[in-house]
Protein backbone atom coordinates (compact mmCIF):
# COMPACT_ATOMS: atom_id res chain seq x y z
CA UNK A 1 0.00 0.00 0.00
CA UNK A 2 1.40 3.49 -1.00
CA UNK A 3 1.57 6.16 1.47
CA UNK A 4 1.87 9.88 0.81
CA UNK A 5 4.22 12.13 2.26
CA UNK A 6 5.81 14.98 2.98
CA UNK A 7 9.86 14.82 2.02
CA UNK A 8 12.72 17.46 2.89
CA UNK A 9 15.53 17.74 1.36
CA UNK A 10 18.69 19.44 2.21
CA UNK A 11 22.03 18.78 0.07
CA UNK A 12 24.86 20.35 0.15
CA UNK A 13 27.56 20.15 -2.66
CA UNK A 14 30.71 21.15 -2.98
CA UNK A 15 31.93 21.39 -6.60
CA UNK A 16 35.63 20.32 -6.74
CA UNK A 17 35.70 22.45 -10.65
CA UNK A 18 34.30 25.55 -8.86
CA UNK A 19 35.75 25.57 -5.15
CA UNK A 20 39.39 26.29 -3.69
CA UNK A 21 40.39 23.13 -4.41
CA UNK A 22 39.91 23.18 -7.95
CA UNK A 23 41.37 19.85 -9.96
CA UNK A 24 44.32 20.66 -12.07
CA UNK A 25 44.28 19.20 -16.12
CA UNK A 26 47.31 17.20 -14.74
CA UNK A 27 45.63 15.51 -11.85
CA UNK A 28 47.34 12.52 -10.89
CA UNK A 29 45.96 9.04 -9.34
CA UNK A 30 46.94 9.05 -6.08
CA UNK A 31 47.64 5.43 -4.34
CA UNK A 32 47.70 6.70 -1.18
CA UNK A 33 43.86 7.45 -1.56
CA UNK A 34 42.69 3.99 -1.74
CA UNK A 35 43.75 0.73 0.13
CA UNK A 36 44.48 -2.49 -1.07
CA UNK A 37 40.81 -3.49 -1.15
CA UNK A 38 39.98 -0.35 -3.19
CA UNK A 39 37.81 1.05 -0.14
CA UNK A 40 37.19 4.27 0.65
CA UNK A 41 39.43 5.42 3.62
CA UNK A 42 38.98 9.42 3.23
CA UNK A 43 36.65 10.08 5.67
CA UNK A 44 38.56 12.95 7.84
CA UNK A 45 38.92 14.54 4.64
CA UNK A 46 35.72 14.51 3.39
CA UNK A 47 34.85 15.45 6.83
CA UNK A 48 36.54 18.71 6.95
CA UNK A 49 35.58 19.14 3.40
CA UNK A 50 31.76 19.01 4.17
CA UNK A 51 32.06 21.86 7.23
CA UNK A 52 33.54 24.05 4.13
CA UNK A 53 30.24 24.10 2.64
CA UNK A 54 27.42 26.45 2.61
CA UNK A 55 25.53 26.41 5.83
CA UNK A 56 22.35 26.48 3.82
CA UNK A 57 23.08 24.74 0.75
CA UNK A 58 19.94 22.96 -1.57
CA UNK A 59 16.77 23.08 0.74
CA UNK A 60 13.19 22.02 -0.92
CA UNK A 61 9.96 20.29 0.76
CA UNK A 62 7.92 18.43 -1.49
CA UNK A 63 5.25 15.77 -2.00
CA UNK A 64 5.84 12.11 -2.04
CA UNK A 65 4.90 8.67 -1.31
CA UNK A 66 6.28 5.48 0.35
CA UNK A 67 5.49 1.63 -0.45
CA UNK A 68 6.95 -1.51 -0.13
CA UNK A 69 7.06 -2.92 -3.44
CA UNK A 70 8.48 -6.65 -4.36
CA UNK A 71 10.31 -6.75 -1.10
CA UNK A 72 12.17 -3.32 -1.28
CA UNK A 73 10.78 0.06 0.77
CA UNK A 74 10.08 2.58 -2.14
CA UNK A 75 10.45 6.34 -1.75
CA UNK A 76 9.50 8.67 -5.03
CA UNK A 77 9.19 12.18 -4.83
CA UNK A 78 9.47 15.25 -7.46
CA UNK A 79 12.18 17.68 -6.85
CA UNK A 80 10.39 20.70 -8.25
CA UNK A 81 12.56 23.09 -6.46
CA UNK A 82 15.44 22.96 -7.86
CA UNK A 83 16.36 25.15 -10.33
CA UNK A 84 18.80 22.24 -12.95
CA UNK A 85 16.74 19.57 -11.52
CA UNK A 86 13.04 20.56 -12.19
CA UNK A 87 9.99 18.24 -12.31
CA UNK A 88 13.08 15.08 -11.92
CA UNK A 89 11.23 12.36 -10.46
CA UNK A 90 13.38 10.55 -8.13
CA UNK A 91 13.41 7.16 -6.52
CA UNK A 92 15.18 5.98 -3.57
CA UNK A 93 14.73 2.29 -2.63
CA UNK A 94 16.65 -0.46 -0.44
CA UNK A 95 15.98 -3.90 -0.17
CA UNK A 96 14.22 -4.78 3.30
CA UNK A 97 16.60 -7.78 3.81
CA UNK A 98 19.74 -5.52 3.40
CA UNK A 99 19.21 -1.91 4.28
CA UNK A 100 22.97 -1.01 3.86
CA UNK A 101 22.55 -0.77 0.18
CA UNK A 102 20.38 2.57 -1.20
CA UNK A 103 19.82 2.97 -4.91
CA UNK A 104 18.80 6.42 -6.08
CA UNK A 105 16.96 6.66 -9.77
CA UNK A 106 16.22 9.91 -11.25
CA UNK A 107 13.77 9.93 -14.32
CA UNK A 108 13.49 13.51 -16.41
CA UNK A 109 16.10 15.95 -18.04
CA UNK A 110 18.42 13.85 -15.68
CA UNK A 111 18.85 10.74 -15.71
CA UNK A 112 20.74 8.01 -13.48
CA UNK A 113 20.88 5.03 -11.27
CA UNK A 114 23.81 5.37 -8.31
CA UNK A 115 24.09 2.98 -5.77
CA UNK A 116 25.42 3.55 -2.30
CA UNK A 117 26.67 1.52 0.01
CA UNK A 118 29.24 2.93 2.81
CA UNK A 119 32.76 1.89 1.92
CA UNK A 120 32.27 0.51 -1.85
CA UNK A 121 32.50 2.33 -5.18
CA UNK A 122 29.76 2.00 -7.59
CA UNK A 123 29.64 3.15 -11.54
CA UNK A 124 27.13 4.85 -13.08
CA UNK A 125 25.86 6.71 -15.85
CA UNK A 126 24.61 10.54 -15.54
CA UNK A 127 22.66 11.45 -18.65
CA UNK A 128 21.99 15.17 -19.49
CA UNK A 129 21.37 17.09 -22.41
CA UNK A 130 22.38 14.76 -24.47
CA UNK A 131 25.56 13.81 -23.02
CA UNK A 132 26.27 10.72 -21.04
CA UNK A 133 28.89 10.30 -18.50
CA UNK A 134 30.51 7.60 -16.42
CA UNK A 135 30.60 8.58 -13.05
CA UNK A 136 32.84 6.77 -9.84
CA UNK A 137 30.55 6.91 -6.53
CA UNK A 138 31.64 6.48 -3.15
CA UNK A 139 29.77 6.48 -0.33
CA UNK A 140 32.09 7.89 2.33
CA UNK A 141 29.11 8.39 4.74
CA UNK A 142 26.08 6.86 5.32
CA UNK A 143 23.28 6.14 7.68
CA UNK A 144 19.18 5.11 6.70
CA UNK A 145 16.13 4.79 9.53
CA UNK A 146 13.73 5.35 6.94
CA UNK A 147 10.30 2.35 7.35
CA UNK A 148 7.40 3.02 6.23
CA UNK A 149 6.54 4.84 8.68
CA UNK A 150 8.98 7.35 7.36
CA UNK A 151 12.34 8.69 8.88
CA UNK A 152 15.52 9.80 6.92
CA UNK A 153 18.40 8.75 5.36
CA UNK A 154 21.42 10.73 5.12
CA UNK A 155 24.42 10.20 2.69
CA UNK A 156 27.83 11.86 2.08
CA UNK A 157 29.25 10.67 -1.20
CA UNK A 158 31.82 11.69 -3.76
CA UNK A 159 31.65 11.79 -7.85
CA UNK A 160 34.32 10.85 -9.56
CA UNK A 161 35.17 11.44 -13.34
CA UNK A 162 38.21 10.18 -14.87
CA UNK A 163 40.10 9.21 -12.30
CA UNK A 164 39.27 12.79 -10.43
CA UNK A 165 37.17 13.28 -8.00
CA UNK A 166 34.66 16.53 -9.07
CA UNK A 167 32.24 16.52 -6.30
CA UNK A 168 31.54 15.70 -2.49
CA UNK A 169 27.83 15.49 -1.44
CA UNK A 170 26.03 15.53 1.50
CA UNK A 171 22.11 14.41 1.54
CA UNK A 172 20.12 14.15 4.02
CA UNK A 173 16.37 13.23 3.06
CA UNK A 174 13.20 13.40 5.97
CA UNK A 175 10.00 11.43 5.19
CA UNK A 176 7.08 12.53 7.00
CA UNK A 177 3.60 10.37 6.43
CA UNK A 178 0.16 12.57 5.60
CA UNK A 179 -2.78 11.69 7.36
Amino acid sequence: MEKKAIVKINVKNFDMYNGPHIISEDAQYDEDFYDEEDDYNDIEENDELVKAFDDNGLEFVTQGSIARREGRLVLKYIETDASDMSNEVTTLSYDESDPSIITMERNGACRTVMVFEAGKRYTCVYKIGGMALELIVRTYDFENKLTDCGGTISLGYTLENGGSIISRVKMEVKVELVD
